[in-house]
């Protein structure tokens, strides 16, 4: 017997500003403590109030909103406060695993890293249902009615709970709620959602250009080259008296390092090849291999050292998803 629950179409959004504004919580945090020498809140009183502190009343404060409050925008202000505690609760991950409370023990990096891929993970593979349920496509539906009622009714909202009741099995009640939706005056999109559209539509423009494609050809072969080199280097100056956990930290990152370079060059052929939706999937596949694998080694090796390949590695991947999913549509549109 299942929970009595259905999915939120809209959970998904809500779930990844939850992981997103955790992220960008510990990064910030941990930059601001660096910066100002890490400050203790209760100076030399003896007292030490831990921020991890602040991300409980965080995650409290958002618990509430969901429990007392409706609508739409309550939700994703819960999802962005829950966020931010969980990242202040996240941060303080050493203290949890050591004896002696120590904040900056080594592994804590490349454990948040694997928690949050997991997370994303379990956020982003989650497979949708075959078939909407009428009672979720209701559900959705009437979140819409409420943010109606608040004044606060959206029109990508709007469209989306339409489509998801035109797609279900059609009763009276379905009927009813449609014609409620039609009638009600949505709120236009504002400047920064226009703007954001603006900036994708124009953004895949330019990833399907010849000029990005040789860009890309070019960031991997070149990412090709360093990881080979990098790899070859590391088993050439292997020293024999570094300890045992050092060595397999090393051997985990240079052999993802020769996967991740392997990948690029049989994407570069297949590109050169003018295979390029069979390039583009390989270099998706590279990128993944990066960061769920080897990014973890690179965090427990060199801790916040890593972010700027982490960044570099998000930036690749985010503009391959988006040339990967209109090469896609087109081979859709033309079968």
């Amino acid at each position: 017997m299942g929970l009595p629950v259905g999915r939120d179409p809209a959970g998904r959004a809500r779930a990844e500003l939850f992981l997103i504004s955790a992220v960008v919580t510990v990064l910030v945090t941990r930059g601001y403590l660096a910066a100002t020498g890490y400050p203790k809140i209760g100076g030399d009183s003896g007292l030490h109030v831990a921020h991890v502190l602040f991300g409980g009343i965080l995650m409290l404060v958002a618990m509430l909103l969901v429990l007392l409050t409706f609508g739409s925008a309550a939700e994703r202000l819960a999802s962005l406060l829950g966020g931010i505690g969980f990242g202040l609760f996240i941060d303080e991950l050493g203290k949890f695993l050591t004896s002696d409370n120590n904040y900056f023990f080594q592994p804590a990096i490349a454990l948040m890293y694997v928690i949050f891929v997991i997370a994303f993970l379990a956020v982003r593979l989650a497979p949708p249902p075959r078939q909407p349920q009428p009672e979720v496509c209701l559900g959705y539906a009437y979140t819409a009615l409420a943010d109606a009622s608040l004044g606060r009714l959206d029109t990508v909202h709007r469209r989306h709970a339409l489509e998801l009741l035109a797609g279900c099995e059609q009763d009276s009640e379905v009927t009813a709620v449609v014609e409620l939706l039609s009638r009600e005056r949505a709120v236009p999109e504002g400047r920064v959602t226009r703007a954001g559209r603006w900036l994708l539509r124009t953004t895949q423009r330019l990833l399907l250009t010849r000029v990005a494609q040789w860009l890309v050809i070019a960031v991997f072969v070149l990412q090709a080259i360093a990881l080979i080199a990098d790899v070859v280097v590391s088993v050439v100056e292997q020293d024999p008296g570094v300890s045992t956990s050092s060595n397999f930290v090393d051997w985990a990152t240079a052999l993802t390092g020769l996967a991740v370079g392997a990948l690029s060059v049989a994407g570069v052929v297949q590109l050169i090849g003018r295979k390029r939706l069979a390039a583009l999937r390989t270099f998706h596949l590279a990128m993944l291999v990066s960061l769920l694998i080897g990014q973890v080694f690179l965090f427990a090796e060199s801790q916040f050292n890593a972010l700027p390949d982490l960044v570099f590695n998000l930036l690749v991947l985010a503009a391959l998803r988006l040339t990967l999913s209109a090469y896609e549509a087109r081979a859709a549109a033309g079968s």
